[in-house]
């Protein structure tokens, strides 16, 4: 079947490159993409879980086809851009888990005037959830579909309106995750300070509106849904050429419908700085406090402070080099409103290399380290991974 699925994507794909039109005559550009992956822990099962002995039990290989299609396409003063992309992944021990997924985006850039302007968009996505959420085995599916649209209105030269709505769907098909399906609705509105520098200094108003339909069975209904309320500073600044900051921060409460002892009032704050001290390497520092979302009915929420640091780094016209580090700490929240003894820290690691002997293909290689310790028995756990992946893009 995957010797069908790899066929399938390259015939697709080759087929229109061996015409020799370049990349930039359309405005659609198909893709393909093969991974192979290795990951010694895929379920991501606690050290003390298995036996040492054992351990090797835990890992997998597993095989990724991909075919996709790009779209950019300008009509007048309005921007549609779109990209659709299908996956089929098979595992060699855990068949049980095989899959199918897809990733459907599309967005309109729209523009009335020279004082009005806004997006509408919507993304839809179907993949396996994440082992590091649910590792028990089972084979659950997560889908969402988000849709937006905003405005942005120009009062003055350098003061701009903004506002928007988006509608957010999460559904999971396991059962015993369903109680996780939830809905949320948010409005925001916001005015900001806009110089002609390009730099923004604004502030935003959000209320967002959570429901959760499949409550766990003998609990009372609409327990976990809430109404969150924000106001945030928002700063997009250059601070040179080569450095520039975004900041998004501010008050947020979270008020349950059931239970009022489970509610937040705290500051969310995310800070993102973008350095690039040369043409060939990209720094991003991201630094962030948040709360996390409620996902059961003994924590009412998550506290996760940490951060990120993504390089690119272009070695030549061929290579590129790709690596992360990631550190996060997660404090949960109790049943009774106060900070229970449970704490987390999460770490990752990932290195990737990708060389591009023509314009439309690229081959790659990734490794990866993934931990996690708790201050709670049976939580602990290690994981490391490589990948490599063959890529066509028209």
């Amino acid at each position: 079947m995957m010797k069908r699925y790899a066929f399938m994507a390259f015939a697709g794909l080759v087929g229109p490159l061996a015409f020799g039109q370049q990349p930039d005559q359309h405005w659609f550009r198909p893709n393909a993409e093969y991974t192979y992956s290795y990951d010694s822990n895929l379920f991501r099962i606690p050290d003390q879980a298995v036996p040492a002995a054992g351990r090797g039990q835990l890992s997998d290989t597993f095989r990724s086809v991909s075919t996709g299609l790009i779209i950019d396409r300008r009509l007048g003063r309005q921007t549609i851009n779109a990209s659709v992309k299908v996956t089929r992944t098979d595992f060699n021990r855990f068949e049980n888990i095989d899959f199918d997924g897809r990733d459907v985006k599309v967005n309109l850039n729209w523009r009335i005037g020279s004082d009005l302007s806004g997006r509408i968009g919507n993304s839809s996505a179907k993949s396996l959830t994440p082992f590091t959420e649910l590792n028990d085995g089972g084979r659950n599916i997560r889908t969402s579909d988000q849709k937006f649209a905003n405005a942005v209105l120009r009062l003055k030269p350098s003061l701009q309106l903004t506002g928007g709505v988006a509608d957010a769907k999460f559904e999971f098909d396991l059962f015993v995750q369903r109680p996780r399906n939830r809905r949320i609705k948010s409005q925001d509105v916001g005015l900001d300070y806009v110089p002609p520098s390009g730099n923004r200094l604004g502030l935003m108003l959000r209320r967002s509106d959570a429901k959760f339909p499949n409550d766990a069975p003998g609990v009372p209904i609409r327990l976990n849904d809430y109404i969150e309320t924000e106001l945030k500073l928002r700063v997009d600044w250059k601070l040179s050429g080569k450095t520039a900051v975004r900041f998004v921060g501010g008050k947020t409460q979270r008020k349950h419908e059931i239970l009022p002892i489970r509610d937040f009032d705290g500051v969310n704050a995310r800070l993102i700085a973008t350095m690039a001290p040369t043409g060939k390497q990209v720094l991003t520092l991201n630094l962030f406090r948040e709360v996390g979302p409620v996902d059961n009915l003994i924590t009412s929420f998550t506290i996760n402070q940490g951060a990120t640091l993504d390089t690119v780094w272009v070695i030549n016209s061929k290579f590129r080099l790709d690596g992360r580090l990631s550190y996060e700490k997660r404090d949960f929240n109790s049943f009774g409103g106060f900070t229970s003894d449970r704490s987390d820290l999460l770490r990752n690691a990932t290195l990737s290399l990708t060389y591009s002997p023509f314009p439309y293909l690229q081959v790659g290689v990734s490794a990866f380290r993934d931990t996690l310790d708790s201050n709670q028995a049976f939580r602990t756990y290690r994981a490391n991974g490589v990948a490599a992946n063959i890529r066509f893009q028209y």
